[in-house]
């Protein structure tokens, strides 16, 4: 913002001294005319929609090129079309982007769910694993989020271990959660596991207590205490089960207008693997040659009427300002009326999908 403002002030200077003014206050960047909506003011002046007027696109590399040629001259990009986010380039695949959480986390589930009902998991049974630490301070996060990492690692590494003796394979997630009031932290593991079908007998030597698997979990983790961990049989849900350990590594309310929220877990978060996949679950993902889940160039296609089913998203605006982030939330309403009032940015889209909304149990 500083440079638009600085730009502003010269090229006043300039219509002062009579000269024509030539420093830009901002660019805007279509970045395509294609969209799933056909709305009448998306048109270019002349009343042609830019839906129906197909328009070249710029590849990754040739946007990223203009655009830092483009921060030479002003430090405020507006990102705008069209529908940006059509184009798979415009996922900045920041890990804390609400928009891109999302999509990541439905591909962890899509991913995970084929998984589970693959042919080669055919009479396999589940089982659901919390394993956690105490609450910690933000200036402890990272330590604590590669305490349980670690921890982890020992576990299922070491084929003599108790725990990777127990199980053909498992999936596991980092979440993290974020206490308002006591302005703390608490970085906890879910995983699934699978195990043969008599896996729950008595007479299974390799059988894992709740009380056994604390144990092991203290001693992972060096701990001084006895934490807090849940293991429990997957009956017949395996979708809920899925969705559980697939869900937001943060959810987006925690820390959305709370900047420095926002950074503690930007810092903390930075270059660490979240998600795992271990045994019989990494073989059947190779085999059925899934997509990354940290390559947000793999990540499919979402529709605006998709993003905007998500909970904790109803429309976020990204303010991407020459390398630094900012999200402006449009915050979600009970009043379905206050989202169509004429004038709202959103009202558009959300006119056309209010009956669907109505019927999944939306705004």
């Amino acid at each position: 913002m500083a440079g638009f403002l600085r730009n502003y002030v010269r090229n006043l200077a300039s219509v002062a001294a009579g000269r024509q003014p030539k420093r830009p206050l901002l660019f805007s960047y279509y970045v395509t005319h294609r969209c799933n909506l056909n709305c009448r003011y998306c048109c270019d002046g002349d009343g042609k929609r830019f839906k129906e007027d197909p328009h070249p696109e710029l590849s990754y590399a040739e946007a990223e090129a203009l655009v830092k040629k483009l921060a030479r001259s002003a430090d405020t990009l507006d990102i705008t079309g069209g529908e940006p986010l059509l184009v798979s380039a415009m996922r900045c695949g920041i890990r804390l982007c609400p928009s891109c959480s999302w999509i990541r986390a439905h591909m962890v589930f899509q991913n995970v769910y084929s998984i589970v009902t693959d042919r080669s998991f055919l009479k396999k049974q589940f089982i659901f694993l919390t394993l956690t630490v105490k609450n910690c301070k933000g200036e402890n996060l990272e330590k604590e989020i590669n305490r349980l990492l670690s921890a982890w690692q020992k576990l299922t590494d070491n084929k003599r271990q108790p725990f990777r003796k127990s199980f053909l394979g498992t999936f596991r997630a980092m979440e993290i959660t974020y206490n308002p009031i006591l302005k703390n932290y608490h970085p906890h593991i879910h995983a699934m596991a699978a195990v043969e079908p008599g896996y729950f007998r008595k007479s299974n030597e390799n059988y894992l207590s709740q009380a056994q698997l604390r144990e092991l979990w203290r001693d992972a983790c060096g701990l001084d205490y006895l934490p807090q961990c849940r293991i429990e049989k997957v009956k017949n849900a395996k979708h809920k089960q899925v969705a559980e350990v697939a869900k937001y590594t943060v959810k987006t309310a925690d820390y959305l207008n709370r900047p420095t929220v926002l950074e503690t877990l930007h810092t903390a978060l930075k270059g660490k693997r979240l998600i795992a996949y271990g045994g019989l679950f990494k073989t059947a993902k190779a085999k059925l040659c899934l997509p990354n889940e940290d390559d947000m160039g793999e990540l499919p296609k979402v529709t605006v009427e998709e993003l905007l089913r998500n909970p904790y998203i109803r429309k976020i605006v990204l303010e991407w300002d020459m390398g630094r982030y900012h999200f402006s939330p449009l915050q979600p309403s009970a009043d379905l009326a206050e989202w169509l009032e004429p004038g709202r940015v959103i009202a558009e889209i959300l006119r056309s999908q209010a009956d669907a909304f109505r019927g999944q149990g939306g705004v």
